[in-house]
C-alpha cells in the first residue's frame, strides 16, 4: 500500500509538471524557431480550436491551481527525505518562474 505522502507528492507533482513542462516546451520551440515560432503559435491559437480552447485553457487552469505554499505542505508528507530534498527545490524554482 502506498503512503499518503507518496500519493500527495504524485498529485501535486502531476499538476506542477504539466504547467512547467508546457512552458519548457514552448520556450524550446521558440528557441529552435526564432524566425517563425511565435507566428506559428499565434496561427495555431487563431485557427486550431484544440490549441486555444483546450490546451491553453487547461494550462491556464493548471497554473492558476498551482500554489507553492500548498505544494510545500504536501511535500512535507513525503516520508523519503532524500527524495523530497532532491525534487521539491527544483519544483519550487520552476514554479517561481511562473509567478
Amino acid at each position: 500500500m502506498q503512503s499518503l505522502g507518496s500519493l500527495a507528492g504524485r498529485n501535486v507533482g502531476s499538476c506542477c509538471r504539466a504547467g512547467t513542462a508546457f512552458g519548457t516546451a514552448i520556450k524550446a520551440w521558440l528557441a529552435a524557431r526564432p524566425r517563425d515560432g511565435m507566428r506559428i503559435l499565434s496561427e495555431m491559437y487563431r485557427e486550431w480550436p484544440f490549441f486555444s480552447k483546450t490546451l491553453l485553457s487547461n494550462m491556464d487552469m493548471v497554473l492558476a491551481k498551482s500554489n507553492i505554499a500548498i505544494a510545500s505542505r504536501y511535500a512535507e508528507l513525503v516520508e523519503d527525505t532524500e527524495l523530497r530534498e532532491a525534487i521539491f527545490p527544483r519544483l519550487r524554482g520552476r514554479m517561481a518562474v511562473h509567478d
